[in-house]
């Protein structure tokens, strides 16, 4: 697999296929860019993908620290080295993003709207604002409490069993803050790739206003039975757009990248 420089840092990431159009895919938490390759392979004569590893994430040797963080125009550059260390010469690219790499796409669009022919976000982060994330990656104090809690996680695995049995969490987000807050080395990574990614927080009025002055179609796709990402938070977002937007709702959970549900997720590529 091939790396691009960034500072002091190696990008890893993903080049396939031969089409005209190019694709560039963001992955979610806990993944790397093979996620997608059940999603690309199929679409090689008309698109070549770019899937890129994110700090922090599958082979990409990220050597920064995380509390610098990472925003849209690093974003941006990075992509523009991967395109041209490929050769490729292309303006505009199609942009994908899965999960957390959905906020990161929407904040990528508001960035830069001029390169994006079309945004695709499948089951996409950052609809909804989640207090625990913006208290603990967009305040000083907040930050030091997670550092704290990597390292002392038992008050806040109390407190999520104690929400549980009130119904104020549902159960896919108690096994999740169990599985890594449990093991240290999962809450480590946890602690630096949501400090990292604390700079993309989109903001909705611009990416409605540079769709619409761009006339950027917009494709969702959320999971019916998915309780991490609810599409009823991106209702009104799409409703606003107008014909640019159109959300579709397949019969899973927040997995989407699997065989059954390729069909529906190559089609938003095409219509």
């Amino acid at each position: 697999m091939p790396t691009v420089s960034y500072q002091s840092s190696q990008i890893n990431y993903t080049a396939s296929g031969s089409g005209k159009k190019i694709l560039v895919c963001l992955h979610g938490y806990d993944e790397d860019a093979d996620t997608f390759d059940i999603f690309c392979k199929p679409l090689a004569n008309d698109y070549t993908s770019i899937c890129i590893d994110m700090p922090f994430h599958g082979k990409t040797n990220w050597k920064e620290a995380a509390t610098a963080g990472i925003g849209s125009q690093d974003w941006e550059e990075i992509i523009d080295r991967i395109l041209q260390q490929e050769k490729i010469s292309a303006t505009r690219v199609v942009l994908l993003g899965y999960s957390m790499g959905g906020r990161i796409a929407l904040s990528l669009f508001e960035h830069m709207p001029q390169k994006i022919d079309k945004l695709i976000l499948l089951a996409p982060d950052g609809f909804t604002n989640n207090f625990w994330y913006w208290l603990a990656t967009q305040t000083f104090l907040g930050n030091r409490l997670f550092r704290f809690t990597i390292h002392h996680p038992a008050w806040i695995l109390q407190l999520a069993k104690l929400l549980y049995t009130f119904r104020l969490i549902n159960l896919s987000v108690l096994k999740l803050a169990r599985h890594y807050l449990e093991d240290k080395e999962l809450a480590e990574q946890l602690y630096a790739r949501w400090t990292c990614f604390r700079k993309s927080r989109p903001d909705f009025d611009k990416i409605i206003q540079s769709a619409t002055d761009s006339q950027t179609p917009i494709r969702l796709v959320f999971g019916k039975f998915d309780h991490l990402i609810l599409q009823r938070h991106a209702t009104a977002f799409c409703q606003s757009m107008g014909h640019l937007c159109k959300l579709t709702v397949i019969n899973s959970g927040h997995h989407l990248l699997r065989e059954q549900y390729m069909e529906a997720l190559t089609a938003q590529l095409y219509n």
